[in-house]
C-alpha cells in the first residue's frame, strides 16, 4: 500500500487539471494494486481481504465517474476519496484483531 502511495504521488496530474478526465496515471496504479489484493484474497483464509478488495475494486470503478456526461469533476474526486475511509478502517479492524490473537511471549 506504500508504493502505491508513492507511485500516486508521482503520477499525479496538476490541481488545475485534476478529475477533469479521467485520471489514466492513477487508474493504473489503482488497478495494480486492486490486482495485488485479488491475489492476496485468493491466498488468504481470512475474512477481510474480500471486503478490502472489494471496497478497492468499488474505488476503481470510481475512476470512470467523468466518463458520464454531466458529471462534475467533483463528484469523481469524492467519490475516488470516499472509498479510502472504509479501506483504513478494514485495514485496522483486521490489525487489531490479527494483534489480540498473537499474544508475546516474555522469557524470564
Amino acid at each position: 500500500m506504500v508504493v502505491g502511495a508513492y507511485l500516486t504521488v508521482l503520477v499525479v496530474s496538476p490541481m488545475s487539471i485534476r478529475f477533469a478526465d479521467v485520471e489514466w496515471s492513477i487508474l493504473a496504479v489503482d488497478s495494480s494494486m486492486f490486482m495485488l489484493f485479488m491475489f492476496m484474497m485468493l491466498r488468504s483464509d481470512r475474512f477481510w481481504p474480500i471486503w478490502f478488495t472489494a471496497v478497492h475494486g468499488v474505488n476503481v470503478l470510481c475512476h470512470f465517474a467523468p466518463l458520464f456526461p454531466g458529471a462534475s469533476r467533483y463528484v469523481s474526486a469524492n467519490a475516488t476519496a470516499l472509498w479510502g475511509y472504509p479501506q483504513l478502517i478494514l485495514l485496522g479492524a483486521a490489525i487489531y484483531r490479527n494483534a489480540g490473537k498473537r499474544k508475546v511471549r516474555v522469557k524470564g
